[in-house]
């Protein structure tokens, strides 16, 4: 256990520092392509470094925060090391505007106020004084990223940036009751979605609800969800709180506290960068628990094991990238969905190949009622504007202006909060009404405004 633990540390310090480097490469726009990916090309304004997503770094940040308090205690780190390191932590942090990292940092003060026996003690003067250097600076990052020239969200504008969340769980629990004994089906937050938005507020479009117990309810049903969670409360009672003085079970449960409280509110399982370390976390509080005899595999077990590994490596690479040169072709005009994309024989991304064919399909009044049933079926695995707004064109070309009506509906509340994308598609309707009113004329009297549309007394009044 001890050598795992130390490894894990280390790994994530190490990671830490790694990625404080590039979030400031991408602050002050330097090019350091390919290694990092600048603000711009990923649209985002709150550096998220080599991780993708600024609330996945703000979790990194936190493991690395409980490594070096870990180090700290065990004497493998200098106190004015121990101290520089979480400051460094702590500002990386608060670059990302995470409000996970503001509540993990908070339980990490709790749970490590009363240290383990036979362990360096932190001083509570050291910890409060943490506490009240992060709060500075998460008042100070945003400022200082201002100042760079980013455009970024003020903290009480962050702080009180909650409906989106509050939404989707709203809409994971209605769902759940749907179908409460074996859920909606794996990975079908998304689909339930496009099917009911439009008895919802606006929300963002999400193939997870961004919280794990109410994903896994609606997906697979409340009782594996009980039992699933139930289950892995009473393993962490076991392995954890009841061994909570042993330093290396402290550290290793505070980083499952870390991945779980981000559970509550996001979906950082879903990343193999979080998967795999809390796979190996319960494997190494596991050792020695249960009494197993030791097996040692064949040296030529372990070789066809790794062979293979590396095989569907880079066969998934192969893989991804063509589907991803069949995107940006497409893009760029130059795909033709009749025979230039085929689907392979065999992919691990049959469905995009299947979204790439109705993005390249020519749609007309004459193949309308034929195309319906094709569209909708990829609408809801792909509930994108683009999608929604073709199986309406359909809709209109086979008089069914109700149904036309309802997936523009969709599209008001899954992708007008923040893009445009509603906005421009009213106004295209809007104009398609004045000169095809047959058509369209019926389907645009049941428009819902754009977001951002004043509310004027005539709106009001319609």
């Amino acid at each position: 256990l001890p050598e795992i633990s130390h490894t894990l540390a280390y790994t994530f310090i190490v990671s830490c520092l790694l990625s404080l480097i590039c979030q400031h490469v991408q602050l002050f726009n330097w090019d350091w392509s390919p290694w990092v990916r600048p603000l711009t090309a990923a649209g985002l304004h709150r550096p998220a470094a080599n991780i993708g997503q600024p609330n996945l770094l703000a979790l990194l940040y936190c493991f690395s925060l409980i490594s070096v308090w870990y180090l700290y205690s065990i004497q493998k780190i200098k106190p004015i090391v121990a101290l520089g390191l979480a400051v460094l932590v702590l500002w990386g942090s608060a670059l990302t505007q995470s409000r996970t990292a503001w509540l993990i940092f908070c339980l990490f003060v709790i749970l490590c106020w009363r240290p383990p026996v036979d362990t360096k003690y932190v001083p509570k003067k050291i910890l409060l004084g943490l506490c009240v250097i992060f709060v500075l600076m998460v008042f100070v990052a945003p400022i200082f990223s201002a100042w760079l020239g980013w455009s970024v969200d003020s903290i009480a504008h962050r702080a009180g940036q909650n409906s989106i969340r509050l939404i989707l769980w709203s809409q994971a629990w209605k769902f759940s009751w749907l179908h409460p004994w074996f859920g909606a089906g794996w990975y079908q937050f998304g689909a339930e979605q496009v099917k009911y938005a439009e008895f919802f507020p606006a929300v963002e479009y999400a193939d997870h609800a961004h919280n794990i117990v109410l994903n896994f309810a609606d997906e697979i049903g409340w009782p594996f969800t009980l039992t699933i969670f139930g289950a892995a409360a009473y393993w962490f009672y076991c392995r954890c709180i009841r061994r909570w003085e042993n330093i290396q079970v402290r550290f290793l449960g505070l980083l499952i506290v870390a991945v779980m409280t981000h559970s509550l509110i996001e979906y950082p399982l879903w990343f193999a960068i979080f998967s795999i370390p809390l796979a190996l976390i319960v494997g190494a509080l596991e050792n020695g628990q249960l009494d197993f005899k030791d097996y040692i595999l064949p040296r030529p077990v372990v070789g066809a094991l790794a062979l293979l590994t590396v095989v569907g490596i880079v066969f998934i690479c192969k893989d991804v990238n063509q589907i991803t040169n069949a995107f940006s072709a497409s893009d760029n005009g130059q795909a033709n969905s009749a025979n230039t994309y085929s689907r392979p024989f065999i992919t691990t991304v049959p469905q995009f190949y299947d979204y790439l064919f109705i993005r390249e399909l020519n749609i007309n009044p004459q193949n309308a009622r034929a195309n319906i049933a094709l569209f909708e079926q990829q609408s809801l695995r792909f509930g994108y504007a683009p999608v929604l707004e073709s199986l309406a064109f359909l809709y209109a070309w086979d008089s069914r202006p109700k149904l036309a009506a309802v997936m523009l509906t969709k599209i008001q509340r899954l992708h007008d909060e923040n893009t445009d994308s509603y906005s421009r598609i009213y106004q295209d309707w809007r104009a398609m009404a004045a000169e095809d009113n047959r058509y369209f004329g019926e389907i645009f009297k049941q428009l819902p405004p754009p977001m951002n549309t004043p509310i004027t007394p005539k709106l009001l009044e319609k």
